[in-house]
């Protein structure tokens, strides 16, 4: 079979390859494609500087990078059309099989080169609706026509969530066989396996043992939510004194966050750890008590999974797909977007039973730990690319 696949030419094309979900997401798929056999590379615009990138991460594991320094996530008319036309040119001189686009910017381009290059199959995985509450009526209406005409040039679509194909159905995106849930899925064995020095972990950040550790792992952007944290911690350390709050990543709005943390005058409750490597992620979940993820757009948030997986209870905002990990009471709490009280009181509940905390770590873990695998990812990614070319190119694979 793996024999079968080394002819086969993949393409993925995401819009930026800095830190995050989507990108590793993206990372993780080729690499186990290669290891299948696929000849598989990557094209993206360039990594946001103050946000980290995973190139090395690719170099290392032998995954062919070309970067079009033009595909930028803003929208920008000259631009967009220049990496467009860069698309288009990687698309005709590389005779692809598959692409497989990420991202909105990265899908819409991709998409209608690919259609206008001649490649025969186009696959998109959406990571989060493009469209949201959060936009203005006409932004709103724009995302959803791009979405529209992207799943129509479509040959199959992979959500990351059912919540994501229901609401994409609901705006009038595209059919229901057009879609198919592959999970994103994560390298599980660090969050499984290994045995962390939580006391030496706490400490290089200034954390004591008897600390009540709520970790916040998110870039420092638009709509990620740190305010809404900031906000409950007086409310939090007003019942829990030894609360510490940890904000890992780096962003655009990171000045405004410490701002913000300062005028509130909580400082002293809140540690920030600047950027941080991608391996790192696993020991700054295990020194934590409690995952919180405050966004207000997010498929599925990859960390949710990540800290069930280490047994670590989470409160999300009640979101898109969040419910398909935290389900209320169990793994943790879905509280109501924005609401700072809901937050504070969901924090002091886990932070008050360490025996339940412990029970929804252990209800996560069993949740987790064998669909949101990267194998089980790859497998499905797999599925839907041996489906599509027996059927749509006659291909025995």
């Amino acid at each position: 079979m793996q024999e079968s696949r080394k002819d086969i030419k993949v393409l993925h094309l995401i819009t930026a390859f800095s830190l995050g979900g989507a990108t590793e997401n993206t990372l993780l798929s080729v690499e186990g494609l290669q290891d299948l056999g696929y000849d598989v590379q990557i094209v993206t615009g360039p990594n946001i500087s103050s946000e980290g990138d995973l190139f090395e991460r690719a170099r290392q594991n032998h995954v062919r990078v070309v970067v079009i320094k033009e595909l930028q996530r803003s929208i920008h008319p000259f631009y967009d059309v220049v990496a467009f036309f860069k698309i288009l040119g990687v698309l005709r001189k590389g005779s692809f099989h598959i692409i497989h686009t990420h991202s909105s910017k990265a899908g819409i381009l991709g998409r209608v080169a690919a259609k206008l290059s001649g490649v025969p199959l186009i696959i998109h995985t959406i990571h989060g609706l493009p469209f949201h509450d959060y936009q203005s009526t006409l932004m709103k209406r724009i995302f959803i026509l791009a979405e529209k005409i992207g799943t129509a040039l479509s040959d199959k679509v992979i959500a990351v969530t059912k919540t994501i194909i229901e609401k994409a159905l609901a705006a009038g995106v595209g059919r229901r066989e057009k879609f198919v849930v592959v999970r994103s899925g994560f390298d599980t064995e660090p969050f499984m396996k290994r045995n962390y020095d939580v006391h030496r972990i706490r400490a290089e950040f200034g954390l004591k043992p008897t600390d009540f550790v709520i970790g916040k792992i998110a870039r420092f952007s638009k709509l990620k939510g740190h305010e809404y944290i900031v906000d409950a911690v007086p409310k939090v350390i007003e019942k829990v004194p030894n609360a510490k709050f940890l904000f890992v990543g780096s962003g655009e709005l990171d000045h405004e966050i410490r701002e913000r943390v300062k005028q509130c005058g909580v400082a002293e409750h809140v540690v920030f750890t600047g950027l941080i490597a991608q391996e790192r992620i696993p020991d700054l979940i295990a020194a934590m008590d409690v995952v919180v993820h405050t966004s207000l757009l997010e498929g599925l948030a990859r960390v949710l999974p990540q800290a069930l997986a280490l047994k670590k209870p989470a409160i999300s905002f009640d979101i898109d797909g969040a419910h398909e990990v935290l389900f209320e009471g169990k793994t943790g709490y879905l509280i109501e977007p924005c609401n700072t009280n809901q937050l504070a009181e969901a924090i002091i509940n886990i932070l008050s039973d360490k025996s339940k905390a412990e029970q929804m770590g252990r209800a996560g873990y069993e949740l987790v730990k064998n669909e949101w695998t990267k194998e089980a990812m790859v497998k499905g990614i797999d599925e839907v690319y041996r489906e599509l070319l027996r059927t749509k190119l006659l291909l025995a694979l």
